[in-house]
């Protein structure tokens, strides 16, 4: 497929950003964990090719704006020529000329309805902005609290943001487990629906998982590779239309044109 201009565009102002973000260290001032992994993942995809270059697809490939679910979507609907506004919960995300949350939705001295007013303001503000036909909105920690040592804000930030702006349909993003069930799947689209009202239409199964180390009361995270992911999950998982994974590109095209599909069905949209 074709690099789009829009995308190409996007990117170049991407490399901008990144170059104003490093000039501002101080010359004792550090990178995060992030932007270093960000980088370093530049640098492999460079040297895997013998070459001192990285074309803008690579680019956006190798530089997570915040889950891969999110990147590769806004990859797809770039292509198809569609405008697109990204907010995400990830300060990274200013790198990739994305927009990202505000700091007040994680203030504890902000009341839950001001953070609703605030942030319909904000993402309201940026539309008018940028007049997009999209808008995907990544939102950051959890629906709801892990365990007794993540509580994920308790899930505060994806309610204010359900109820700052009505979303048409949702994305779930969940940690890699082989125990998947329909039930379970089931059980989760209620609870979005009834917590949250959204609909949501795919489950996107990360290749990220945890363990929980009750000695230091802390959850300990793990990445494994797509492949390890794709091959170690259950066929009926892999094979199953609700579910994507993220190393399929095909399977995000194919629902990319389902979701256009329906919102162009959509009345209240049209």
């Amino acid at each position: 497929m074709p690099e789009s201009t829009v995308r190409t565009e996007r990117l170049l102002e991407s490399l901008t950003n990144m170059h104003h973000v490093f000039r501002c260290l101080p010359p004792t001032g550090v990178i995060n964990k992030g932007e270093f992994y960000v980088l370093q993942h530049v640098f492999q995809q460079m040297d895997r090719k013998g070459v001192n270059y990285v074309t803008p697809t690579e680019l956006s490939e190798a530089m997570e704006v915040t889950k891969p679910a999110i990147s590769k979507m806004l990859n797809v609907l770039e292509d198809k020529g569609y405008s697109v506004l990204v907010i995400s919960g990830n300060p990274l995300a200013r790198l990739f000329n994305c927009d990202v949350l505000p700091d007040f939705l994680y203030a504890d001295d902000i009341s839950l309805p001001l953070k609703v007013k605030r942030a319909n303001s904000f993402i309201c503000d940026l539309a008018e902005q940028k007049l997009p036909d999209i808008i995907l909105i990544s939102c950051p920690s959890g629906i709801m609290t892990l365990n007794d040592y993540e509580h994920n804000y308790f899930g505060e930030i994806s309610y204010v943001l359900s109820n700052a702006i009505i979303s048409d349909y949702g994305v779930l993003c969940i940690h890699y487990s082989k125990y998947y069930t329909d039930k379970y799947f089931d059980e989760m689209k209620k609870l979005c629906k009834l917590r949250l009202g959204v609909d949501i239409i795919k489950f996107y199964i990360c290749n990220q998982t945890y363990n929980v180390n009750t000695e230091e009361e802390k959850v300990e995270y793990n990445f494994y590779s797509n492949k390890f992911c794709k091959e170690n999950l259950p066929t009926e998982i892999v094979n199953s239309n609700i579910v994507l994974l993220p190393d399929d590109k095909k399977g995000i095209e194919t629902f990319i044109d389902e979701l256009t599909s329906l919102l162009n069905e959509n009345p209240e949209i049209i």
